[in-house]
C-alpha cells in the first residue's frame, strides 16, 4: 500500500523490493480477512463452515503480517522526510491517512456495521435509518459506532508519524548514528536476531497481560507500545547500508530460527494454550516477539535478494493497492453475508467471496477512483 510511500524524485534509490512486500502483505491481508469467516475467532460475520487447518495458517501469518507492514511504514516514512520539510510532511500525512479515514468511517464504514447487526439480529432491514443511527453516535448495539474497523491502520500510522516529527532531531542525531555503527561492529547477525526482539518480549510479558488488543488507540497500550516500536526501527535502518547487509546475510539463519520457533508455538498453541496459566501465556507472548522478529528479518532478507526489481505490474499496483486496503472489508462483509445464505460448501463460498472481493476492489479502482479527479484524494491518491 502506497500509504506512506510518495514518489518525488531524488537521488535516493527506489526500493522495489519494500513496494513489492508491500502490495503482497495487502493482498495477504485481504485473504486473512475472508478466512476470518472460516476459524473460531470473533468476526463481522461468520460462516457456518470452519476449519481447524485454515486457523493454523491465520496464526502463523497473523505473528509477523501487522508488524512488518508498520517496520516498511517506516522505512517509507524515513524515506519520505529525506525529501521534504516536517511541516510539508504533517500536511501530506494529514492528506493522505485522514482524509481518506474520515471519508471511510461517514460513507465506507457503515455498510459493514449495518450487516453484522443483520447477522446478529439486532437491527431490522432500513440501511438509511441505520445510518442516521450509526452518525448520531448511537450505542444501543453490541458493537460501538461509529467506528474505523480494519482502517485503525490509518491513524495509527498518523500518530506515529507526529510523534516522530517530534522525536526528528535525536533520531538524526550523529550520536545515535554513531551508537548504531558500534552495534553491529561485532557479532552483528547474533545482535540483529536477538536484542530488538528482546525490547518487544518485554512487552509481550509485562503490557500484553493487562491491555488486550482494542484497535481504538485510547486503551490499546500494548499494540501502540509494540508497533511504534517496529514501526521505529524501520525509519532507523532505512538508510544504514550496512544494516541491510546483514540483514541479507542472516536471512537463512532467520528463516531457520523461525521455522523451529513457528513449529513449536503452533504446537503449543494449538494444545495447550486454553491450559496455560498467566505464566505461561507470559512465556508464550515473550517467545512470539523473537518468532515474528525472525520471519520478519527473513522476509526482508530474501525480499531484498529476490524482489529488487521494477516491473509495470508493481508501479500499476502501487498505487492499486490503497483503494484496494479501504474497499476490500466492506465488500466482503456485505456479499458475504449474502453468500452464506446460498448453502455452498465451504470451498466454493470462500472461493466465490475471494473472487468478488479482488474483483470488485479492481473495477471500482480502475473505473471510478483512479480515473475521477475528485475521488482519487478520498481513497489516498494523489491529483495528478
Amino acid at each position: 500500500m502506497n500509504v506512506i510511500a510518495d514518489d518525488e524524485k531524488d537521488q535516493i534509490p527506489r526500493r522495489y523490493d519494500l513496494d513489492w512486500l508491500r502490495v503482497l502483505v495487502f493482498a495477504l491481508l485481504i485473504l486473512y480477512h475472508v478466512g476470518m469467516m472460516y476459524v473460531s475467532w470473533i468476526w463481522h460475520i461468520k460462516s457456518e463452515h470452519r476449519s481447524l487447518v485454515l486457523e493454523s495458517v491465520m496464526t502463523f501469518v497473523n505473528q509477523w503480517r501487522l508488524p512488518l507492514l508498520f517496520l516498511i511504514s517506516g522505512i517509507a516514512t524515513s524515506i519520505i522526510l529525506r525529501k521534504m520539510r516536517t511541516g510539508l510532511f504533517a500536511w501530506s500525512r494529514l492528506k493522505r491517512l485522514l482524509l481518506p479515514l474520515i471519508f471511510a468511517v461517514i460513507f465506507l464504514i457503515p455498510p459493514q456495521s449495518y450487516y453484522e447487526l443483520l447477522f446478529k439480529g439486532e437491527l431490522e432491514p432500513g440501511y438509511l435509518v441505520f445510518w442516521s443511527r450509526y452518525l448520531s453516535f448511537d450505542q444501543s448495539f453490541s458493537i460501538v459506532i461509529p467506528t474505523w474497523n480494519h482502517l485503525w491502520y490509518l491513524m495509527y500510522l498518523l500518530v506515529f508519524s507526529f510523534v516522530l516529527i517530534v522525536l526528528l532531531k535525536p533520531l538524526r542525531s550523529q550520536a545515535l548514528n554513531n551508537a548504531l555503527s558500534v552495534f553491529f561492529r561485532s557479532h552483528p547477525r547474533l545482535k540483529l536476531l536477538l536484542v530488538p526482539p528482546l525490547l518487544l518480549a518485554v512487552y509481550g510479558w509485562f503490557l500484553r497481560p493487562y491491555f488486550p488488543q482494542t484497535l481504538d488507540l485510547v486503551n490499546d497500550w500494548y499494540n501502540l507500545a509494540f508497533y511504534f516500536t517496529v514501526f521505529l526501527f524501520g525509519f532507523l535502518i532505512s538508510d544504514k547500508h550496512e544494516v541491510w547487509q546483514v540483514i541479507d546475510s542472516a536471512r537463512g539463519l532467520a528463516l531457520l530460527m523461525g521455522v523451529v520457533m513457528a513449529a513449536v508455538l503452533l504446537t503449543l498453541y494449538n494444545l495447550y494454550f486454553s491450559q496455560l496459566d498467566s505464566l505461561g501465556l507470559r512465556l508464550i507472548y515473550a517467545a512470539a516477539a523473537f518468532n515474528l522478529w525472525a520471519w520478519m528479518l527473513a522476509i526482508l532478507g530474501y525480499g531484498h535478494r529476490f524482489l529488487n526489481r521494477k516491473s509495470k505490474t508493481l508501479s500499476y499496483a502501487t498505487e492499486a493497492v490503497y483503494p484496494y486496503y479501504i474497499l476490500h472489508q466492506t465488500i466482503i462483509v456485505v456479499f458475504g453475508y449474502w453468500a452464506i445464505q446460498w448453502g455452498l460448501g465451504g470451498g466454493m463460498e470462500s472461493l466465490l467471496i475471494i473472487l468478488v472481493t479482488f474483483g470488485g476492489c479492481a473495477v471500482l479502482h480502475e473505473f471510478f477512483i483512479r480515473r475521477i479527479k475528485v475521488i482519487r484524494p478520498l481513497f489516498g491518491l494523489k491529483n495528478s
